[in-house]
């Protein structure tokens, strides 16, 4: 594991973010949970040890913690429901012209580099 803060905040949750898409609904199904186990607490543990080397006080770590899972529970969601999440009933509804701001950005809609959008939340969530 990459021993500054950052790096090492960025390879907890790329590797949660692929324990979550190696199964079937499992950004789903985890995100109705709340496990307070040992490798969960570990987990925990790893990123507000990690987050105060960037200068966040404890309150800060614990919180942008909690945001890192949320933005990657829900974006490992989105992309495991990604074949049926999108499609007619999206593009009707943008093109009936009450959404003016949603139809002019629709293009990045349709941007299904997950990859790319995973970095760049991680990004503007650490602040960096």
């Amino acid at each position: 594991m990459p021993e500054p803060w950052e790096p090492r905040v960025r390879e907890l949750f790329h590797r949660y973010r692929r324990a979550l898409l190696a199964h079937r609904d499992g950004a789903r199904i985890v995100a109705g949970t709340y496990a307070a186990e040992p490798a969960t607490l570990r987990f925990a543990e790893l990123v507000v040890e990690a987050l105060p080397a960037g200068g966040l006080r404890d309150r800060e770590a614990v919180w942008t913690a909690w945001a890192l899972v949320y933005f990657t529970l829900g974006l490992a969601q989105e992309e495991q429901a990604l074949p049926d999440a999108r499609g007619a009933a999206f593009a009707r509804r943008l093109g009936e012209g009450q959404y003016p701001s949603l139809s002019r950005a629709a293009e990045h809609f349709e941007d299904a580099s997950f990859d790319e959008r995973f970095d760049y939340g991680i990004s503007r969530i650490l602040g960096v």
